[in-house]
This record gives C-alpha cells, structure tokens and sequence, in this order.
C-alpha cells in the first residue's frame, strides 16, 4: 500500500498590462500612445490546492497481481491560460488571471500477469474532472489609457465552466516466441463527455491497436516491424471533424551499441507508413486545414554515450 500527497500555495501577480508599451517617434517616447489598450489589469490573487493518491497492489499469486489505485488531482492554469493576448483583427484570444485549478478525481484497477515467456496486462480507468479549463466565446472588455473609456470585442476566452468524464480502457500483451523472437499487441479505448453540456470533448482518439514484432540478434542490432490500426472517430466535438480509420505499417532497425574507446554509437533507421496510406490522426487536426498525415517517412538516426 502506498499513500501520497502534496499541497501547493498558489501566488499569482501581474502589473497592468498593455498591447502597446510605448512608441518611440522622432526620438521621443510616448508612453500613452493613441489607442493603446490595457490588456490585463493590476491584479495580485492566491490560490490553495491539493492532491492526494492511495495505491494497493495485491498479489493474487506467485505471477499475478491485482492493483488498484484512487487519486484526487489538480492542475494549475498555465502561464499561457491565464495571461494570452492574441489579436487577430476579427477577434481576440485571451487568457484569464483568475482561473481556478482543474480538480480531477481518478480510480484505475487492473490485473498483470507475467509468464515465462507471456506478459499480460489489463486496467479500467475513469477520471473526473471539475473547473476543467476551456477556451469559450466571450468578450473581451478592455480600456483605451487615452480616453479612459471602456471598449468591447469579440474574444475567445479562457474559463472554468466545464465538468468532464473520461473513462476506458487499455490492454497489453507481450510473447518472446523465442529467446531473440518477441511479438505484442496493445489496445486503449477512452470516451471523453463534458457532463455539463452533455457533448463530446474535444481531442479524444478513437479505439486504437498497435501489433508488433521485434527480433534481436545480440552484438549485431534488432528489426521491428508494427501494424499501427484505428477506428473511425465519430464521438466529436462541435467543430471537429469525424475521421475514417485506417492502418499504417512501420519498419525500424537498429544496430546494437558499438563502442570506440568511451564512446559509443548506435544507428538507427527506419520507414514509417511503409505503404504510404492516406490518413487522418483525430488528435492532430487542430492544425487547421491539414488535416492528413505524412506519407511514408524514411529516416536515420544517430545516438553518441560518452
């Protein structure tokens, strides 16, 4: 059994803060240029937060272990979170100094096994999480230093309105066929809801399935081969896009540790998507209109110990 926690005292402080400091013309500094808004107003706040964690591995037998583990977590606003100031003409992208921590309350159980030759492990999890941080459509009030007048515009702006639930599952098995011959496989599954609204969460993946095989040969190096699979995303959320599911087959090689005098080398090369599929990874889309991955990738690496 074993038992943690951790308590943090949260200070945050921050000068009024404008888009535009100061503007130098004609070698005279001004500083209240016309226009010039202030962005974050003085402010100086403290926050309390705490985690805490049980966990208890039970060993049924001599090769399999029970294990159950029950979490209060938190995490604390980025410097980012609180204090972005994008503006794109259109609209703004603004951070909040007072965003409150994201409490997250999670329990995992699960049994391993492990063999001669057969290794096998299996959990379920779930997570709650409260005062989750979200970007949400807003306004962002800001005041002109030249007039003292407050003006509005359209912004997206960080806030803790949300309550999710992410719950699943993973799974793993390894088999050494032979003493140089091992295969795999590992699957997760995790569904993701902001219980407030009663909508999808965003940046959830799909199912996925990762199948491998992996020969060694000592002194000389080792090859692996992978079969890489996901289901189709359809649980997403407003704005996202649903995505089909594919597979993709990688290759690596690696050549073992070679030393000359105190140092060492090992090489490594590869070919990702050795079929060159055309696929979209769910958690990738947010970079816009690109939208699929790279095809197939050759690559060769390098690794020096001294």
């Amino acid at each position: 059994i074993s038992i943690g926690g951790r308590v943090d005292k949260i200070w945050v402080k921050n000068e009024e803060c404008y888009d535009v400091d100061y503007i130098i013309m004609n070698g005279v500094r001004n500083d209240k240029p016309a226009n010039q808004r202030v962005t974050f107003e003085k402010n100086n706040l403290n926050d309390l937060s705490w985690s805490a964690n049980i966990g208890v591995l039970y060993k049924l037998t001599g090769n399999v272990d029970a294990v159950l583990n029950i979490a209060r977590s938190y995490r604390a606003p980025s410097i980012e979170e609180r204090y972005k100031y994008i503006d794109l003409g259109n609209y703004v992208r603004l951070g909040n100094p007072d965003l409150k921590a994201e409490n997250g309350y999670s329990g995992d159980m699960g049994i391993r096994i492990w063999g001669k030759r057969l290794t096998i492990q299996a959990s379920i999890f779930a997570n709650r999480i409260t005062n989750m941080v979200v970007e949400d459509k807003g306004e962002f009030i800001y005041r002109v230093t030249e007039t003292n007048k407050q003006e509005t515009l359209p912004a997206l702006i960080y806030a803790n309105i949300s309550k999710a639930l992410l719950y699943g599952f993973d799974f793993k098995v390894d088999y050494h066929v032979i003493d140089n011959l091992s295969l795999s496989f590992a699957s997760s599954y995790v569904i993701g809801r902001d219980t407030k609204k009663r909508e999808n969460l965003p940046m959830i993946p799909p199912f996925k399935a990762i199948v491998g095989a992996s020969y060694s040969c000592p002194n000389i190096g080792s090859l692996s081969m992978s079969l890489y699979t996901a289901a189709k995303q359809a649980k997403v959320a407003e704005g996202e896009i649903k995505t089909g599911g594919y597979c993709k087959l990688d290759l690596s090689i690696a050549t073992a540790n070679m030393r000359f005098g105190k140092c060492g080398v090992q090489l490594f090369t590869g070919i990702d998507n050795i079929t060159n599929r055309s696929y979209s990874n769910h958690i990738s889309t947010n970079r816009g209109s690109i939208s699929v991955e790279p095809g197939r990738n050759f690559y060769v690496r390098a690794s020096f110990t001294f």
